[in-house]
């Protein structure tokens, strides 16, 4: 006997302004099923994806376009919020890609920023609108450890400040990279 969150349950998607050839059905397993083509049966359809996560899009009544995540479209249609602040969905196991209710949670800014530092694969040592790629960063400390360049030559090779230089050598910058 299956047990209630074994059962796979289909909704149709009522958004606003949808135009009146996307039909929609969602089921809680997070997988969507579109009637544009076959008006009776349906079809379970893939979707796309954007940034890792996967999502339809849909055409509204202004003629516009507007994409849905699959993920938040489950957790509007089968979670319920505890708190009334909480407009984020979370992957319980971190994997983006599992849209099954019993993998979602609704989440504020707060709760969602403390689940992503849990997440295993998550960088925190990540650097954006870097001049410098971690390569370069590895080539530069081993130049330094080398002695072979003065660090002004250094950092005019590289398009870098003195003071950069003299932050990426002391560990203030980019500390997290480490030469043998």
């Amino acid at each position: 006997m299956l047990s209630q969150q074994d059962k796979e349950i289909w909704v149709e998607i009522n958004e606003e302004n949808l135009h009146q050839d996307e039909n929609y059905q969602l089921s809680n397993f997070g997988r969507i099923k579109s009637f544009k083509v076959f008006k009776n049966e349906g079809k379970i359809i893939k979707g796309s994806w954007v940034g890792g996560y996967n999502c339809i899009f849909s055409k509204l009544n202004s003629g516009k376009s507007k994409t849905f995540y699959v993920h938040k479209l489950v957790a509007m249609y089968f979670l319920k919020k505890d708190k009334e602040d909480q407009n984020a969905v979370i992957h319980l196991d971190f994997d983006i890609s599992n849209n099954h209710f019993y993998n979602l949670k609704w989440a504020n800014n707060n709760e969602m920023r403390k689940h992503r530092h849990l997440d295993p694969n998550y960088n925190k040592k990540k650097i954006r609108n870097s001049k410098l790629t971690e390569n370069e960063i590895v080539r530069i400390k081993t130049i330094l450890k080398s002695k072979v360049l003065k660090p002004y030559r250094i950092a005019q090779q590289f398009g870098i400040s003195q003071t950069q230089l003299a932050r990426i050598s002391s560990g203030k910058n980019w500390s997290h990279i480490k030469i043998d």
